[in-house]
């Protein structure tokens, strides 16, 4: 399997199915995988309004807007998920909010069926897929103040389109386009999105622990629980579209 290296045209994520943890030991101690929150609606949401839904002028479609999120919304873990729903682990979650995004044979319809009933019976969204959610950007702004990181670079995809910032100003700039990967400038921190994942790794090699990211309010597998994006082994590839 290949490297994580710096050096190398980006994504800076493993395949589909590599071990995570593998990926990354090259470069990085620490590895940990953070589940973005469902969203939980709260106020009045209005699917026609621009303020509400980042969608508003498509009517197939519609996701609250990053500002309606932070202010009317509350963040749903995965762990609330599984003790309300009927959904039993982690693993199952993972399936249902990547399945469509399987090859046919590797989908499981009941699992999807089911984290989607849930979710519309309560009206929740899903995290959105690739992207750092509103609630998780403000704790990755506390993370980097704690580690004293006082400038990141934010790199899209492929690395086409970058710009280096302050940590204070990521609110702001990830509003506007929520996929990029934040890099530390010492390159002692990672933090990177996977397209059609609803997860966001962490790669470091600053002194960080697992209670340290719990504190935040960040929700965290580590990679011997979460070892694949896909959360299978080699054996058990779900292969993407």
């Amino acid at each position: 399997m290949k490297k994580f290296d710096f050096n190398k045209t980006p994504p800076f994520y493993p395949e589909w199915d590599e071990n995570i943890f593998e990926f990354y030991s090259s470069e990085f101690e620490n590895v940990f995988i953070i589940l973005n929150p469902f969203i939980e609606l709260k106020g009045d949401y209005d699917r026609n309004n621009e303020n509400h839904n980042r969608w508003f002028d498509d009517q197939t479609m519609d996701y609250p807007t990053a500002k309606y999120t932070v202010e009317y919304c509350n963040e749903l873990k995965w762990e609330e998920i599984i003790k309300k729903s009927e959904l039993n682990n982690v693993a199952e979650i993972n399936h249902a909010l990547i399945n469509y995004g399987l090859k046919k044979e590797f989908q499981n319809q009941k699992l999807a069926d089911k984290l989607y009933e849930f979710c519309n019976q309560k009206n929740i969204f899903y995290p959105p897929d690739a992207e750092f959610t509103p609630f998780n950007i403000s704790k990755v702004i506390l993370l980097l103040n704690e580690l004293n990181i006082d400038k990141v670079k934010l790199t899209s995809e492929f690395g086409d389109n970058s710009v280096i910032v302050e940590p204070v100003k990521l609110d702001e700039l990830l509003s506007e386009n929520n996929s990029p990967s934040i890099i530390a400038n010492d390159k002692s921190l990672i933090l990177v999105n996977h397209w059609d994942s609803y997860v966001t790794i962490l790669a470091t090699n600053r002194k960080v622990s697992l209670e340290q990211l719990i504190s935040l309010g960040f929700e965290i597998k580590e990679t011997n629980e979460f070892p694949t994006l896909n959360y299978r082994n080699k054996n058990y590839a779900q292969q993407r579209v």
